[in-house]
Parts: structure tokens; C-alpha cells; sequence
């Protein structure tokens, strides 16, 4: 790689947050962080753009950063910003494997679920607190599969998508 000033940057246009850095020789933890004489160049690939549904899900899934201890008045704890975080790259990930979006929901123990469906067949990954993921698959209210998220993914996609 030619020697540079210039800096790219992984935008997502979706949330608020300062971009990050993608070349990592570069630390910048502000905009005013920048020299002048620095340039910035902006990449935005087209995969990076959500469908609606997607965006509608981070958006519910953003709000649980809202939620407060005892949220649901039954003592539940607020949502955990590592699951919120894993659940988001995931959505991401998801969208760009046309996964069918159907739900996304709190736990009262600082988890979060995000359901999917097509036709008889429902997918539930669940995103915990302690970093640990997990994935239900069934069909017809039969339970197809149980494990993680991460062990499970191709056979999320082929169960949904066949």
C-alpha cells in the first residue's frame, strides 16, 4: 500500500456514531482529532444500505438502550449494549442474506430476540448479556434446531430461504 495521509472510513449511515476507522494505523476518537492537512476519503457501498425491514428492526433494537432496570415493572434489567451491539451486526448480516424479518423483542434478563419467519417456519436468535447467542429453528411448532447463533448460521439460512 502507498504511503498516505489519507484516511478511509467505514460510514453507516444508519446510526449517528462517529464512523470508524478502517485502516488501523489511525486512531481518531473525535472529528476535531483530525490535522487539516489530513484528507478524509468517504466509501459507502451499496451493500451497506438496509431494507426497510432491517432498518425498522436496529431502529426497535437502538430503543432498548432506552430501557431502564424494572422496564417491564416485573424487575427486569435493562438490555445489554453488547447484546444490542452483536444484535445489530447480525441484523446487518442477516439483511444481506435476505432473512425475512418478523419480530425483535427485550428479555428480562438483559437479552434480546430477533424472530424471523416464512410460511410455517420460524427462526428466534437470541443475543444474551454473557455474549452467548442462541438459535431455535422450527417448523410447524416443531423444534428443527437448537444451538448458536455463530455454529448454526448456514443452517439458519438454508432452513429459511429453501
Amino acid at each position: 500500500m502507498p504511503a498516505s495521509n489519507s484516511l478511509m472510513l467505514d460510514i453507516d449511515p444508519d446510526v449517528s456514531t462517529l464512523p470508524r476507522i478502517v485502516d488501523e494505523r489511525y486512531s481518531v476518537t473525535d472529528r476535531n482529532t483530525i490535522a487539516n492537512t489530513t484528507s478524509i476519503s468517504i466509501v459507502v457501498f451499496s451493500y451497506m444500505t438496509l431494507t426497510t425491514a432491517a432498518k425498522d428492526i436496529v431502529s426497535k433494537i437502538n430503543h432498548f438502550k432506552t430501557l431502564k432496570e424494572n422496564w417491564d415493572s416485573y424487575g427486569a434489567l435493562p438490555t445489554s449494549a453488547d447484546a444490542i451491539n452483536e444484535a445489530i451486526s447480525f441484523v446487518r448480516m442477516a439483511d444481506r442474506n435476505l432473512l425475512p424479518f418478523y419480530f425483535t423483542a427485550p428479555g428480562p434478563n438483559g437479552e434480546l430476540v430477533i424472530e424471523f419467519r416464512r410460511g410455517h417456519k420460524e427462526a428466534a436468535a437470541y443475543f444474551n448479556p454473557d455474549n452467548t447467542t442462541e438459535l431455535i429453528l422450527s417448523e410447524n411448532n416443531q423444534t428443527i434446531l437448537e444451538g448458536s447463533v455463530e455454529e448454526n448460521y448456514k443452517d439458519l439460512l438454508q432452513f429459511i430461504n429453501a
